[in-house]
């Protein structure tokens, strides 16, 4: 029996791709040009040495420019702060007098532009007021100007031509009227002196004072008056004894302990003058 099978149609010739080829050399030339980016980047990829050190830098170059930059933010900080339209002005530290000087001084400075030239010329004016110290001027607020002073406290009075205080830094001040000042008198000076004045020669005497003050007190409170005479020799004049005592210019400590130990035995000397001025030997000179 024969099986009836059709005739396959003949095929027609697979037509030639020439894709292929060119394909292949893309697909190539790909996979060259990734080998080539992977080398090129191997190669600039830093080693673990070379990385510490670039982080090194880097950081060293961060904090050189956060430095730089947060000294050029204080600077103008500073400028803007420095310098203000003043409006109102605060006076702190002293009161009466002084008060109405200090604001007699500052006020042509309201509605001005504070600058630091007009601060150095505030401050020398408000220098010329006597009995003032450690004068400071500020900023206070948006625009207000505020002054800061201390008072000066006489330590000691003195008579020139007419009796003034004498300050810790031997500046003649004047006083206040109607006011007691619980202070000794300082004698001997030989010269005349006004108010805002430094007198050096006082020097000794307020160091002696200040001595006694802070280490014998009993002989601080007992002074009246201290003589200047001879080479900066002190004499020291009690006001609940009659007797006097000498002092010298150096190693006051151990004069006033000395003498503290002569004053409190049981024969202390209540006349003549007690001489200290040798340190370690005290001897009483008799009154003639």
């Amino acid at each position: 029996m024969r099986i009836y099978s059709p005739k396959k149609p003949a095929l027609s010739p697979r037509k030639k791709s020439h894709s292929r080829k060119p394909r292949l050399r893309t697909m190539v030339s790909r996979n060259i040009g990734a080998v080539k980016r992977r080398a090129s980047r191997a190669a600039q990829r830093p080693r673990p040495g070379m990385m510490r050190v670039f982080l090194a830098l880097l950081i060293i170059g961060s904090a050189g420019w956060y430095v730089h930059s947060s000294g050029t933010l204080s600077a103008v900080e500073r400028t803007v702060d420095r310098m203000f339209m003043v409006r109102e002005i605060s006076v702190e530290g002293v009161s009466g007098a002084y008060r109405e000087s200090i604001m007699a001084v500052a006020k042509p400075e309201i509605g001005r532009d504070f600058t630091p030239e007009r601060k150095a010329v505030l401050l020398k004016s408000l220098a010329r007021i006597p009995g003032l110290r450690n004068i400071e001027v500020a900023k206070s607020g948006a625009h207000t100007l505020r002054v800061t002073v201390r008072e000066r406290e006489p330590v000691a009075l003195a008579m020139f031509d007419s009796l003034c205080g004498i300050d810790c830094e031997a500046v003649v001040m004047p006083l206040t009227k109607n006011t007691h000042y619980n202070v000794p008198l300082i004698s001997g000076l030989g010269h005349t002196a006004a108010p805002g004045d430094t007198v050096d020669d006082a020097r000794g005497a307020i160091a002696a004072l200040n001595m006694a003050q802070t280490t014998q007190p009993a002989i601080y409170a007992a002074l009246s008056e201290i003589n200047i005479f001879g080479q900066k020799n002190l004499r020291l004049i009690f006001s609940d004894r009659k007797c006097t005592a000498e002092l010298g210019p150096d190693n006051l400590a151990l004069q006033f302990k000395n003498l503290a130990t002569v004053l409190t035995q049981q024969n202390a000397p209540d006349k003549g003058t007690i001489v200290m001025k040798y340190h370690t030997i005290a001897f009483l000179k008799e009154e003639q």
